[in-house]
C-alpha cells in the first residue's frame, strides 16, 4: 500500500510545485510593465492609446448588467492587485484609479440617469477626473490604471460567461 501512496504523493507534489511556479511567475508583474508599451510614444500618443482603450472598453461594457458587473469586481480586485506600483512618497493611485473607471462606468451604463456620452475624452478624464493628488509621474500610470480596470472587467466577465458555458453543456 506504501508503494502506491508513493505515486500518488509524487504526482500530487508535482502538481503543486507547477501550480506554485505557475503563482511565482505571475507575481512578477507590475505595472512599469504595462506603461513600458507606450513610454516611448510621443504625448499625444501616449494619450490617444489609452483614451481608444477606455473608450473601447467602455463601448463593449455599456450593454452588460450592472449586476453581472459588480459580481467580478472581487476578481478584479485580486487581479489586477498583481499589478500595483509602490512610489518613494507611498502615494496610492489605484483606489482613486479604480473609482474612476467605476465611475466612468456606472455613467455608461446610465446609472442613476447619469449619462455618460462616448466617446469620452482624456482630457476630461485628466482634468476633471484625477484629483489633485496625483502628481505629474503619477499621470500615465493613472489612466492606465484606469483602462486596466476596464479591461480586467470585461475579460472577467467573458471568463465567468464562458465558464457558465461549459457547465451547460
Amino acid at each position: 500500500m506504501k508503494i502506491k501512496n508513493i505515486d500518488y504523493v509524487q504526482k500530487i507534489t508535482s502538481k503543486m510545485t507547477s501550480s506554485l511556479s505557475q503563482i511565482v511567475k505571475i507575481q512578477e508583474y507590475d505595472l512599469d510593465g504595462l506603461t513600458m508599451i507606450i513610454h516611448d510614444l510621443k504625448k499625444e500618443e501616449k494619450e490617444s492609446v489609452i483614451e481608444e482603450i477606455i473608450n473601447n472598453q467602455l463601448n463593449e461594457l455599456k450593454s452588460k448588467p450592472e449586476e453581472k458587473i459588480r459580481k467580478v469586481f472581487r476578481q478584479v480586485d485580486e487581479i489586477t492587485d498583481y499589478f500595483i506600483k509602490y512610489y518613494s512618497d507611498d502615494s496610492d493611485i489605484v483606489s482613486e484609479s479604480d473609482d474612476i473607471a467605476n465611475d466612468l462606468l456606472f455613467k455608461a451604463l446610465g446609472k442613476n440617469e447619469r449619462v455618460l456620452e462616448l466617446p469620452i475624452n482624456i482630457s476630461y478624464i485628466k482634468n476633471y477626473c484625477l484629483s489633485s493628488n496625483i502628481k505629474n509621474n503619477q499621470l500615465y500610470d493613472s489612466l492606465v490604471w484606469i483602462a486596466l480596470r476596464l479591461v480586467a472587467i470585461n475579460y472577467c466577465i467573458r471568463f465567468n460567461d464562458g465558464l457558465e458555458e461549459d457547465k451547460s453543456e
